[in-house]
């Protein structure tokens, strides 16, 4: 159809080809092979598009990016009906979100930093309180 332009790309190994109208935005590209892949948009980018270089920095195209979003699918030089696949590189929202939860959890061991302290002390010949004959519920403030 000569309404319709049809982008292919491959997306972690499996091949995918997205129609989008003749009048559509990268930012409408976007949103299709979001659908198409599960590859967030805010996370996107189409690289090979070697013959694009002048328009797009390094033949990258990224759908988030402001620049790019706003420029017509057809004025890019060879992105429409192409022989060979474009790389779509890209993570899904949920995959983000998971890595990013991961990120907060905190994975050192309780109580290790005490430790730690304890161990450094001892190696200073620090005496505590409690081994010195006091009383383990009187002790003050740490001697440095």
């Amino acid at each position: 159809m000569a309404d319709e332009l049809s982008v292919r790309v491959t997306h972690r190994g499996r091949e995918h080809v997205v129609r989008v109208p003749a009048d559509a935005t990268v930012a409408d590209l976007g949103i299709e092979l979001e659908r198409a892949t599960g590859a967030s948009v805010a996370t996107q980018k189409v690289l090979g598009l070697k013959l694009a270089k002048a328009i797009l920095k390094g033949g990258t195209l990224t759908p988030s990016k402001a620049e790019d979003a706003v420029l017509a699918v057809s004025a890019i030089p060879g992105m429409c009906d192409s022989a060979k696949p474009y790389m779509l590189m890209g993570s899904a929202a949920a995959e983000v979100a998971a890595l990013d939860a991961a990120a907060q959890v905190d994975h050192r061991v309780r109580g290790f930093e005490e430790e730690d302290l304890r161990n450094r002390r001892r190696r200073r010949g620090h005496v505590s309180r409690t081994a010195a004959g006091g009383r383990a519920d009187n002790v003050g403030p740490p001697s440095t």
